[in-house]
Protein backbone atom coordinates (compact mmCIF):
# COMPACT_ATOMS: atom_id res chain seq x y z
CA UNK A 1 0.00 0.00 0.00
CA UNK A 2 1.50 3.13 -0.71
CA UNK A 3 1.91 5.66 2.17
CA UNK A 4 -0.06 9.29 1.96
CA UNK A 5 2.06 12.18 1.96
CA UNK A 6 2.25 15.32 3.60
CA UNK A 7 1.55 16.50 -0.22
CA UNK A 8 -1.25 14.85 0.06
CA UNK A 9 -3.08 16.03 2.54
CA UNK A 10 -2.34 19.77 1.48
CA UNK A 11 -4.05 18.61 -1.50
CA UNK A 12 -7.23 17.25 0.02
CA UNK A 13 -7.49 19.42 2.33
CA UNK A 14 -7.19 22.69 0.09
CA UNK A 15 -9.64 21.40 -2.44
CA UNK A 16 -12.20 20.52 0.48
CA UNK A 17 -12.15 23.93 1.48
CA UNK A 18 -11.52 25.57 -1.58
CA UNK A 19 -8.47 26.81 -1.33
CA UNK A 20 -5.00 26.39 -3.45
CA UNK A 21 -2.02 24.68 -1.86
CA UNK A 22 -0.33 27.81 -1.89
CA UNK A 23 -2.61 29.20 0.30
CA UNK A 24 -2.60 26.36 2.86
CA UNK A 25 0.83 26.66 3.41
CA UNK A 26 1.05 30.31 3.52
CA UNK A 27 1.56 32.59 6.43
CA UNK A 28 -2.48 34.59 6.25
CA UNK A 29 -3.93 33.99 9.47
CA UNK A 30 -7.71 34.47 7.70
CA UNK A 31 -9.86 32.41 9.32
CA UNK A 32 -10.90 30.96 5.92
CA UNK A 33 -7.23 29.66 5.83
CA UNK A 34 -6.76 28.94 9.58
CA UNK A 35 -8.90 26.40 10.06
CA UNK A 36 -8.14 24.00 7.30
CA UNK A 37 -4.38 24.91 7.56
CA UNK A 38 -5.36 23.45 11.62
CA UNK A 39 -7.34 20.48 9.70
CA UNK A 40 -4.14 19.49 7.54
CA UNK A 41 -1.90 19.68 11.02
CA UNK A 42 -4.33 17.43 12.21
CA UNK A 43 -4.35 15.47 9.51
CA UNK A 44 -1.07 14.70 9.26
CA UNK A 45 -0.95 13.75 13.19
CA UNK A 46 -3.08 11.10 12.55
CA UNK A 47 -0.91 9.97 9.67
CA UNK A 48 1.57 9.48 12.00
CA UNK A 49 4.10 12.33 11.71
CA UNK A 50 5.18 14.25 14.27
CA UNK A 51 4.70 18.11 15.03
CA UNK A 52 8.19 18.93 13.95
CA UNK A 53 7.82 17.39 10.38
CA UNK A 54 4.42 18.79 10.09
CA UNK A 55 5.11 22.10 10.78
CA UNK A 56 8.39 21.77 8.30
CA UNK A 57 6.47 20.72 5.47
CA UNK A 58 3.50 23.24 6.22
CA UNK A 59 5.10 26.63 5.84
CA UNK A 60 8.18 26.02 8.04
CA UNK A 61 6.44 26.06 11.19
CA UNK A 62 7.86 25.71 14.37
CA UNK A 63 6.30 22.34 16.41
CA UNK A 64 4.62 24.50 18.82
CA UNK A 65 2.09 26.28 16.13
CA UNK A 66 1.55 22.45 15.76
CA UNK A 67 0.16 22.13 19.12
CA UNK A 68 -1.67 25.55 19.01
CA UNK A 69 -3.50 24.64 15.75
CA UNK A 70 -4.52 21.41 16.88
CA UNK A 71 -5.66 22.24 20.20
CA UNK A 72 -7.47 25.14 18.63
CA UNK A 73 -9.49 22.30 16.11
CA UNK A 74 -10.12 20.70 19.33
CA UNK A 75 -12.18 23.60 20.28
CA UNK A 76 -13.91 24.47 16.97
CA UNK A 77 -15.12 21.31 16.39
CA UNK A 78 -16.94 21.53 19.72
CA UNK A 79 -17.91 24.76 18.70
CA UNK A 80 -19.12 23.44 15.16
CA UNK A 81 -19.91 20.27 14.49
CA UNK A 82 -20.14 20.09 10.76
CA UNK A 83 -16.23 20.75 11.10
CA UNK A 84 -15.97 16.85 11.90
CA UNK A 85 -18.08 16.24 8.65
CA UNK A 86 -15.61 18.17 6.79
CA UNK A 87 -12.37 16.11 8.42
CA UNK A 88 -14.43 12.71 8.29
CA UNK A 89 -15.35 13.62 4.50
CA UNK A 90 -10.85 14.67 3.81
CA UNK A 91 -9.73 11.74 5.84
CA UNK A 92 -12.55 9.02 3.91
CA UNK A 93 -10.55 10.71 0.56
CA UNK A 94 -7.34 10.35 1.64
CA UNK A 95 -8.02 6.50 2.82
CA UNK A 96 -9.39 5.78 -0.89
CA UNK A 97 -6.17 7.79 -2.46
CA UNK A 98 -3.96 5.38 -0.72
CA UNK A 99 -6.11 2.36 -1.90
CA UNK A 100 -6.33 3.70 -5.05
CA UNK A 101 -2.67 4.22 -5.66
CA UNK A 102 -2.10 0.73 -4.05
CA UNK A 103 -4.07 -1.06 -6.84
Amino acid sequence: MARLTIKDVVRETAAHFGLTDMELLGGRRLRRVAWPRFVAYHLCLQMGRTYSETGRRLGGRDHTTIIHGVRRLAELRQENPNLEEGIAAIGARLVALEIGEAA
